[in-house]
C-alpha cells in the first residue's frame, strides 16, 4: 500500500547472539519484600515489593536508588558476577550508569570501600571525559561508574556486566545501556549481565527483549535468597523530587542526566525509607 514501509529483512538480537556477533543478554530483578516508609506522622506504611512502594507510596524512583541497603545488595550480586566472569575473562569490566555526580561518587565510594573493587568516575563534569573513557578500553579497572558519558556509539568491547541505576525508564534508554555490555570478542565471553530493580517499567523492557522474536526461549530463574545479606537498614543520603520529566534525545547523549545535580534533586525532602526484608531476584535469560 502507497505510504507504507514493508521490511523484507530484519536483523535483530537473536540473529546478532545466533551469529555470535553479540553475547545472550540476562537481566536481574531485584525486589523486596519489605519496604518500609515513615510518615511525618510517625506512622509507617509496609510494601511487599518495588512495585507496590512506587506506586502507593508516592515516593520517586530515586529514593530507592539512593538507599544504602539497596546499592550495597545490587552491587554485590554485580561484583560476584564479574569476579566469576574474570576467571575466564580477566580483562572483563563493569559498568554503573548513575543517577548524578553525587550519586556516582556514593557508588565509588562503595566499590571501594564494601567490595575492594577500584573504578574509574567519568561524568559530564570532567573536561577530559572522552579521554578517560578511552584510556578505560585498555586499562585494568574492573569498573567504570558514569553519569551522561557511556551513550550510544561508546564502544568498550570489555564491558560484560552492568549495573543500570539510572532514573531515566524509558525502553529506549534501558535498551542503549543493555548494548554496552553486550559486543562479543571471543568464545569465552557468551554472556552479558544487566542487573536492576524491579520497577515496572524496566521489567516489562527486560520481558519484551525476547518478544521482539516469538521463537526465542526465555528461561525465567529465581535464585535462593541470601538471608544473611537481607535483613538490613538503611536512610536516604540523598533525595529527588516527585516529579522529573524522564527524556531521551536520540541525536545526542541519551543517558543525559546531566544538570540533575544542579536542578534542585537534592532539595526535596524524602520520607524515611528502611529496607527491613529479604531481597530476592528473577533472572531473565534470553536466546538460551
Amino acid at each position: 500500500m502507497e505510504g507504507n514501509i514493508h521490511c523484507d529483512y530484519s536483523y535483530g538480537l537473536a540473529e546478532a547472539v545466533s551469529d555470535q556477533v553479540c553475547r545472550k543478554p540476562n537481566v536481574v530483578l531485584i525486589d523486596n519484600e519489605e519496604l518500609v516508609a515513615s510518615n511525618y506522622d510517625g506512622s509507617k506504611d509496609t510494601y511487599p515489593s518495588v512495585s507496590e512502594y512506587l506506586s502507593g507510596s508516592g515516593e520517586p524512583y530515586g529514593s530507592l536508588l539512593n538507599s544504602e541497603s539497596v546499592l550495597l545488595y545490587i552491587l554485590r550480586l554485580a561484583c560476584q558476577k564479574l569476579n566469576e566472569v574474570r576467571l575466564s575473562v580477566p580483562d572483563a569490566a563493569g559498568l554503573v550508569v548513575a543517577s548524578t555526580v553525587q550519586h556516582a561518587e556514593q557508588i565509588a565510594s562503595m566499590l571501594r570501600a564494601n567490595f575492594q573493587q577500584a573504578s574509574v568516575v567519568v561524568t559530564y563534569r570532567h573536561d577530559n571525559a572522552n579521554g578517560i573513557i578511552e584510556s578505560f578500553k585498555t586499562a585494568k579497572q574492573p569498573w567504570i561508574v558514569s553519569v551522561g558519558m557511556i551513550s550510544e556509539g561508546t564502544d568498550i568491547p570489555r564491558l560484560q556486566v552492568c549495573c543500570h541505576l539510572s532514573r531515566v525508564k524509558t525502553e529506549l534508554h534501558f535498551r542503549q545501556v543493555l548494548g554496552r555490555i553486550l559486543r562479543k570478542r571471543g568464545q569465552q565471553d557468551a554472556d552479558a549481565w544487566l542487573y536492576t530493580l524491579a520497577e515496572p517499567n524496566l521489567v516489562s523492557f527486560a520481558e519484551q527483549l525476547t518478544l521482539d522474536v516469538p521463537e526465542s526461549t526465555l528461561v525465567i530463574d529465581t535464585p535462593k535468597r541470601s538471608i544473611d545479606e537481607t535483613q538490613t537498614l538503611s536512610r536516604l543520603e540523598a533525595t529527588d523530587t516527585r516529579n522529573h520529566s524522564e527524556t531521551t534525545h536520540c541525536s545526542e547523549v541519551v543517558f543525559d542526566e546531566v544538570h540533575a545535580d544542579d536542578i534542585g534533586w537534592h532539595g526535596y525532602q524524602s520520607r524515611e525509607l528502611l529496607v527491613l526484608g529479604n531481597f530476592k531476584q528473577r533472572v531473565l535469560s534470553h536466546f538460551v
